[in-house]
């Protein structure tokens, strides 16, 4: 028997989890009005098919597969420890309106499979419920319309929201308190052609999780980012894409400076974490309470430190700018792709890059990576194709053609790395002069193969160190200059292969290429980690601390600083999901969208 590669969600829970267990079946299908299920091979199911069609008024045909098999269909699909409040049938959905707790339970389950957000989603002919676990989302039940209404106006009454207005989008809180568990949930619903859409994004109070140093950053990382929040005074800014944990860092960064002696106020959209001492604001753009206006207050109240749920327009920037150079430390989010593009965002909002450059003191950027599941990850050999998207194309062919020669000369990388060159050596020629007492370069002194035509004079100025006289020399300065001016983030396998080892290294994250191109790990997928393949996500950061030099860039609106991150070894985004994909926690295609940006 051949069993799909993926069963419907709306056919797996024609079974609650304990009803699989207890009949050792698997529904898989439906064919001529009968349902398909896997059962376990010798097993007697004629009893268990009567119960069933009479419990539940369908006819169960049943396909046997070995015991090793059907375990592993039981365990993807159906967890043991799962207590499913409901199933697809509409018999059971009529539990939803009757207060008999299926929200309750429903956000319990997402709590306990680590799920950021559930997603209640209305179609034309059902409706669907969908958790995001590690940054995807998998869908968990599949409801019939009849009762998708009790639970939207569930969801509203929890949330203090107007059950009877479904024309306009509403924002609210809910606060979970269930035995041990205590947490907050966002609630956001969206008027859509066929209902209201509603998210929950379960908001975790666990203060071990608010911690500086559990958030991924690197030695080196950590001690800049904290350097630059002990600043008096200033402006930090966090960038990334929605849903990156940025809210999550600036929360950890204002638990790390909450102090008795100090007075800290943020303005949010929403107030997603509750801090003790802090004095939190929840925006009301509808009543004129918006980032700019909270912000003018906040300067009449005394605040030593001001946190910014994100800057959005040029109103709220220019009174950033404006609290900053007025002796406070102000935190916030903007949306860009890298670090360094906060500052043009910036003026792109008109701030002038003279006041950025005074007021800017830390600009960091963010993303959140998958870990492959280590019980499941499996060791693969890196084929060409996933080693050119890793490390870019071989190198070119020793022989090359000196296009500006024009002799046509072809020379080897074997003649390059001679005797006379030196391949660790910045300088592409000798330093020495060669020239003999009468002035005269001796043939033991000369540079590589001297070409036709070409004179004595010519000869000492190769010497001098001015004007190459041999193809060789004038690929090696062609080479040297060449390589200078490509940034680190676009250098490809074959200019690293014209590198020293020492200077490979430094460009992949302090690893050898070389030792890494025969293998990698890819996601497989088990029971711990829901047969996904991969299992929690790590947080990997660009910290760029603003000093001098950096402050007179950002006056100068300079678009490329990769030379001077390069000269502070500054880690960027792409370096640490390259060391995170080489050290095997993660796959290829979890990192490919950072190498390519």
């Amino acid at each position: 028997m051949t069993l799909p590669e993926r069963i419907p969600t709306e056919i797996v829970q024609l079974f609650a989890s304990v009803e699989a267990w207890n009949y050792r079946l698997v529904p898989y299908a439906r064919k001529d009005g009968a349902v398909l299920c896997a059962g376990e091979r010798g097993r007697d199911y004629a009893s268990v098919s009567q119960e069933i069609e009479v419990l539940s008024g369908f006819r169960v045909q049943i396909e046997p597969v070995g015991p090793d098999e059907l375990s592993l269909l039981l365990n993807r699909y159906y967890r043991r420890e799962e207590t499913r409040p409901i199933s697809g049938r509409t018999a059971d959905l009529s539990r939803i309106g009757s207060g008999q707790g299926f929200l309750t339970d429903l956000i319990g389950e997402a709590f306990d499979e680590y799920a950021s957000d559930i997603h209640f989603e209305p179609y034309e002919e059902h409706c669907r419920i969908r958790l995001r676990i590690d940054g995807k989302l998998v869908e968990k039940y599949v409801l019939d319309r009849s009762g998708y209404a009790s639970i939207v106006n569930q969801i509203k009454i929890m949330a203090n929201l107007d059950i009877s207005e479904r024309r306009l989008p509403q924002d609210g809180r809910i606060l979970y308190h269930r035995g041990d568990r205590k947490f907050d949930l966002r609630v956001s619903s969206l008027p859509t052609i066929y209902g209201e859409k509603v998210v929950l994004r379960l908001l975790t109070r666990h203060a071990e999780l608010l911690e500086l140093s559990n958030l991924g950053f690197s030695e080196r990382q950590l001690a800049d980012y904290e350097s630059a929040i002990a600043r008096p005074h200033g402006m930090a800014l966090i960038t990334g894409p929605t849903g990156s944990g940025k809210s999550t860092t600036l929360y950890a960064t204002l638990r790390r400076l909450n102090r008795e002696s100090g007075n800290i106020l943020t303005i949010e959209d929403p107030v997603e974490y509750t801090l003790e001492g802090v004095n939190q604001v929840q925006l009301k753009e509808e009543i004129g309470l918006t980032f700019g206006a909270a912000l003018r207050t906040f300067l009449r109240q005394d605040p030593d430190i001001i946190m910014l749920g994100e800057i959005r327009d040029a109103d709220t920037a220019a009174m950033a700018i404006r609290s900053s150079l007025t002796g406070h430390l102000v935190f916030s989010t903007i949306h860009t792709n890298s670090a360094w593009g906060s500052v043009s965002r910036l003026r792109d909002m008109g701030v002038h890059p003279y006041l950025l450059s005074g007021t800017l003191v830390l600009c960091a950027a963010q993303r959140l990576v998958r870990l492959l599941c280590p019980d499941c990850k499996k060791e693969a050999v890196l084929t060409e194709s996933e080693r050119e998207q890793v490390y870019g194309p071989r190198p070119v062919p020793s022989d090359r053609k000196d296009a500006e020669d024009g002799a046509g000369e072809r020379i080897s990388e074997a003649a390059v790395s001679g005797d006379n060159v030196d391949a660790n050596r910045t300088e592409p020629f000798p330093p020495a002069d060669p020239r003999d007492g009468a002035g005269r370069i001796p043939a033991s002194g000369r540079t590589g193969p001297q070409p036709a035509g070409k004179t004595e004079e010519a000869a000492v100025g190769l010497a001098g160190n001015k004007t190459p006289v041999s193809s060789v020399a004038r690929c090696e300065t062609m080479r040297e200059e060449s390589y200078g001016r490509i940034p680190r983030q676009n250098r490809t396998h074959g200019h690293l292969m014209q590198k020293t080892k020492q200077e490979t290294s430094v460009i992949f994250g302090k690893q050898d290429p070389e030792a890494h191109l025969h293998k990698h790990y890819r996601p497989v997928g088990c029971e711990r980690c829901y047969y996904t393949g991969y299992r929690g996500r790590r947080a990997i950061y660009e910290v760029i601390p603003i000093d001098d030099e950096l402050a007179e860039a950002v006056r100068e609106s300079r678009p490329d600083i990769a030379p001077l991150l390069e000269k502070r070894g500054i880690t960027t985004l792409k370096d640490s999901a390259l060391d995170l994909f080489l050290s095997g926690q993660t796959s290829l295609e979890e990192v490919l969208p950072l190498l390519r940006e």
